[in-house]
């Protein structure tokens, strides 16, 4: 599974101002404890997007600078990320996600969020997030397993070596989504 977050610096509420920029990074939800003062290349990240004056210029290359979120959207599936008020996941935690995806730090007592982890145990009911819609697989099998429908839509074909990809995924995608061209 990955997870989604969207990093404001300088507003709460997850609410862009015309002098905002912000971030949407994505990453493996592993567990690891990433420092939101890294350079974003530095972070194992699938994707980073920035965009600046309140969104109405971007998507761009994220810059090398860190950005030190006051406020963070967070999507990790039904699992809330953890965010922390020190570097390397220490200090204050905070859990941001599921039924709360945006929280401001200063609601919780933090100046900013300075750390934070996702991580996906296999909790989720993998089968439940199967699909294919249009001749197109959705959601884990694509997202996190790499599957891609062939032959019209009639087959599936998915890349295991991927690192979000767990092995029970992998087997319900490749056993259970039946993809179909409507």
């Amino acid at each position: 599974m990955a997870f989604e977050l969207t990093l404001y610096p300088n507003v709460g509420l997850c609410s862009a101002e015309s002098d905002t920029t912000y971030r949407i990074i994505s990453g493996p939800s592993n567990g690891t404890c990433i420092n939101f003062d890294q350079d974003p290349n530095s972070m194992n990240l699938l994707s980073c997007a920035q965009y600046q004056n309140g969104g109405n210029q971007g998507p761009l290359p994220c810059s090398t600078d860190g950005l030190i979120p006051r406020s963070v959207r967070a999507i990790n599936g039904p699992r809330a990320c953890e965010f922390f008020s020190k570097r390397d996941c220490d200090g204050g935690l905070h859990q941001v996600g599921g039924e709360r995806p945006c929280l401001t730090s200063t609601d919780v007592g933090f100046e900013n969020y300075a750390s934070f982890r996702c991580d996906w145990d296999d909790s989720v009911n993998v089968e439940g997030f199967v699909g294919c819609h249009d001749g197109v697989s959705t959601n884990v099998c694509v997202h996190d397993c790499g599957c891609q429908c062939l032959n019209g839509g009639q087959n599936m074909q998915c890349v295991p070596d991927l690192v979000r990809c767990s092995l029970k995924a992998l087997e319900v995608c490749e056993l259970s989504c039946v993809c179909v061209n409507p």
